[in-house]
């Protein structure tokens, strides 16, 4: 399987665009390596590791579950 890179900096703004290394590996920092089909496969699979890095986060920060965002007199019906 071929190999992509996306630069974070497009990954981060919700536009990523993977490239095979046959356009020139850049000497640059920013950017992250993907095994995949295709390019499109590419960027779905970084976008959907960012994605849960960023939910993994989230929850890290906030300390709380998602019941504690509920009103004190919800009822939960099963």
């Amino acid at each position: 399987m071929p190999k992509y890179f996306l630069f974070i900096d497009d990954i981060k703004q919700g536009y990523p665009s993977a490239m095979p290394s046959d356009y020139g590996i850049p000497e640059t920092k920013g950017i992250v390596w993907v095994t995949a089909p295709n390019s499109f496969a590419a960027e779905s699979k970084a976008m959907e590791e960012y994605g849960k890095k960023q939910a993994k986060e989230s929850n890290k920060n906030k300390s709380s579950s998602t019941v504690d965002a509920l009103p004190k007199d919800a009822i939960i019906k099963e």
